[in-house]
């Protein structure tokens, strides 16, 4: 008898703690961002740094990491940190700017792409901090400033996306 209460609440347990998961569809990723919205997430930074730097670039590339993300409504908050680097190409490969940068990207579904609803980074130096605690849910604040010293640890996969750009242009 003991044993088929026990069975019983630890069934209940994993049915409520079920209900309480995420609300991703099976096409999301891990992190509750699909495919289809990380890509987006990428051009969207890209764009972003085109043409609105001190010292503008032919070639930009970007990575990040995605810490989590909140879907309310119709929306979807993405937290990351992203990883940007620029190369001109008057100057080959040499890399002209790179930037590491926390970010809450507000998107919402429009048809088959997405538009950005809302996006902010914290503000440097003194300010980083505490706009970062504003910005991000309290646990990806520790990991999140901790990234910001390895670039995420997405160096890897940014000198790939690199190297390829090189072989590409070196082809042509």
């Amino acid at each position: 008898m003991k044993k088929e209460v026990v069975s019983l609440m630890l069934g209940c347990l994993v049915v409520v703690s079920a209900a309480g998961c995420s609300q991703t569809s099976a096409a999301d990723g891990p992190k509750g961002v699909s495919k289809e919205m990380d890509a987006f997430i990428t051009n969207y930074v890209v764009a972003q740094y085109k043409g609105q730097l001190n010292n503008p670039t032919d070639k930009g590339f970007e990575v990040h990491k995605i810490y989590g993300s909140k879907k309310k409504d119709d929306t979807t908050t993405v937290y990351l940190q992203y990883f940007y680097e620029g190369f001109s190409y008057s100057t080959k490969t040499e890399l002209e700017t790179a930037s590491v940068v926390p970010a809450s990207i507000t998107l919402k579904e429009k048809g088959n792409s997405y538009e950005v609803v809302d996006y902010k980074e914290p503000g440097d130096g003194d300010m980083f901090g505490d706009d970062l605690k504003k910005l991000f849910p309290s646990k990806y604040v520790k990991e999140t400033i901790h990234d910001q010293s390895n670039a995420a640890g997405l160096q890897d996969e940014m000198d790939k996306k690199v190297k390829n750009w090189e072989k590409e242009k070196n082809k042509s």
